[in-house]
């Protein structure tokens, strides 16, 4: 444990590889049901749109 390139955090790009089709089903089912959830659909394209494009 004293090895230097040893992290005890895990990083972001290793929570993404491990949980990689969580994500997808979760953008693909918020993607599918946005009009249920959300009403303001002009703001779900300008703001929360391009931030789970750039999740996932």
């Amino acid at each position: 444990m004293n090895d230097p390139g040893y992290s005890s955090k895990p990083s972001i790009t290793q929570f993404l590889q491990q949980r990689k089709y969580e994500l997808l089903l979760f953008a693909l089912v918020q993607h599918l049901f946005i009009g249920i959830f959300l009403q303001n659909l002009p703001l779900y394209t300008k703001v929360i749109w391009p931030i789970n494009m750039l999740m996932a």
